[in-house]
């Protein structure tokens, strides 16, 4: 289920991610003793309700580059918050959808639940194998980068001793 406001009221949502993540840490590192017991089962039920609202939300630093979304007919909200905060979405459209306010659009049946769960399956892996070539670039690209540094470094050495034995 979407939470509203996600990307709209996204920087009132970092806040109560930090402060869900602060009480995750206290209450792993055994910080929440220091209260009353009213106060941690307060603090424990409050944590129980946001794991279910926030939990694989939480390690999120900024608005995403894309938004998938399983379903356009009944995700009205994520749709509307998308477009007003210019994420594109790759979305999987039925025969009753809208997909003119979807940018990559994925036809196929949005109602049976097999369906919709080879379509995250497939994107999910498809995502985490870019995000590994990604990386795998990136990594390259930065020893890239340190070779070219020492051979300008070694360059530079080399004309140093030429001129000083001139």
């Amino acid at each position: 289920r979407w939470v509203g406001g996600l990307l709209t009221n996204f920087v009132e949502m970092k806040k109560l991610f930090k402060k869900y993540n602060t009480l995750k840490d206290q209450q792993a590192s055994g910080g929440l003793e220091k209260y009353t017991k009213a106060e941690q089962l307060r603090i424990a039920k409050e944590l129980e309700k946001m794991d279910l609202t926030l939990g694989g939300l939480s390690r999120i630093e900024k608005l995403p580059d894309a938004l998938f979304i399983p379903s356009v007919q009944r995700e009205k909200t994520a749709v509307t918050e998308a477009n007003r905060t210019d994420v594109p979405i790759i979305g999987v459209c039925d025969t009753n959808a809208n997909p003119d306010k979807v940018a990559h659009i994925i036809p196929a049946n949005d109602d049976a639940v097999n369906s919709l769960t080879m379509m995250v399956r497939l994107v999910g892996e498809s995502a985490a194998a870019g995000r590994a070539e990604w990386e795998k670039t990136q990594a390259t690209a930065k020893k890239e980068k340190e070779k070219e540094r020492e051979t300008s470094k070694e360059k530079k050495e080399v004309r140093a001793q030429t001129v000083a034995e001139v």
